[in-house]
């Protein structure tokens, strides 16, 4: 069955792309959106029809900014059955533990993990493989929409947070500053935000105890009938891991605290494999690692844990069925670039 989310995340897409001079009905056509899920709520929507609409949303008005101005006008309501949750929550940390921990029940194909570190923490987000050929805008929209949702909890923003992209720099950084402040690096090895321990320890002015024993007894409910499948966590403790040169399944079942017979056995059940997921998530960001980021492709093969070039090329080929190279020749980027209507869309 193909995965679907609540069409309430399109919610404002058809005025902004309408302020931007874009044309709603050919974005719709182009990326399979039906028209009325623009602007009604509650239908499902294929996650990969709303990838590539965010995506060509952006390159067709010249927009480059579409996600995070979306992001500006929404909020994190959008992820539907875990809201009360999350609204409720006691601390900054509670509240994204619980994102993480049950986005699944949101969207099975969106990937989100919160990961201690020295000094705070990192939220991780990312698409699985095989979903999109560039996620820069649905990226951009739901780290920004994260983090409007913290600052709104604590009322106020954080020049702490640091916000990682593994896509290159747009060429205009003054939407990207206002919506996350000033701490961006590009070209990095994840998509996520860190979180100073101070600011994870904040309380949330929104929480409300009763109302979370009834969001928790909530969401028992729908765990118990959308069980997280081992796929999905292990392609997140692989995208999560340090160094995927040293990534095996040994390693990810420590990470998930299970054996690797247990993995196997479940995985198999599933009808895949370690090697296979392993496999998958490294083509997938070899591809957009050269469509979106400005990396040398080197530098590539070393995030992708390759021993060296030779051994990248054969891999890629196997993958891709042409060279890295040429992949990145012929990519189409996946950052528009900005024209004046980023001006009005801003505003």
């Amino acid at each position: 069955m193909e995965a679907t989310v609540n069409s309430y995340l399109l919610k404002g897409f058809a005025q902004l792309v309408a302020e931007c001079g874009g044309d709603l009905r050919l974005i719709g056509q182009a990326s399979g959106i039906r028209h009325d899920a623009f602007f009604t709520h509650g239908l499902a929507v294929p996650v990969r029809q709303v990838l590539a609409g965010f995506e060509l949303a952006a390159r067709s008005s010249g927009f480059r900014a579409f996600g995070l101005t979306l992001a500006e006008r929404s909020s994190l309501d959008v992820v539907g059955p875990l809201w009360p949750l999350l609204n409720s929550a006691g601390t900054v940390r509670q509240m994204l533990d619980d994102l993480a921990t049950n986005f699944h029940i949101y969207s099975d194909r969106g990937l989100a993990s919160l990961v201690m570190v020295e000094g705070g923490a990192m939220l991780h987000y990312d698409i699985m493989a095989g979903e999109c050929e560039s996620q820069v805008q649905i990226v951009e929209f739901s780290l920004a929409l994260a983090y409007r949702e913290i600052c709104r909890q604590v009322g106020a923003g954080s020049d702490s947070a640091i916000f990682l992209f593994r896509h290159s720099r747009p060429p205009d950084l003054t939407a990207h500053r206002r919506v996350l402040g000033p701490n961006l690096s590009f070209d990095q090895e994840c998509n996520a935000i860190f979180l100073d321990a101070a600011l994870l320890e904040r309380r949330c002015r929104l929480h409300d105890g009763q109302s979370r024993e009834s969001a928790q007894s909530q969401i028992g409910d729908l765990l118990r009938h959308r069980p997280q499948g081992m796929a999905r966590q292990v392609e997140l403790a692989i995208r999560i891991h340090p160094d995927l040169a040293e990534c095996s399944i040994g390693q990810i079942g420590r990470t998930l605290g299970l054996s690797s017979r247990t993995i196997q056995r479940a995985l198999a059940e599933e009808g895949t494999s370690f090697r296979r997921i392993f496999g998958e998530v490294r083509a997938d960001l070899a591809h957009k690692y050269l469509a979106q980021s400005t990396l040398a492709v080197g530098q590539i093969a070393e995030l992708l844990g390759h021993s060296d070039m030779s051994a990248f090329s054969r891999a890629f080929r196997r993958w891709r069925a042409t060279t890295a190279s040429c992949e990145r020749r012929n990519a189409r980027p996946a950052q528009a670039d900005v024209s004046p209507n980023e001006a009005a869309g801003s505003a």
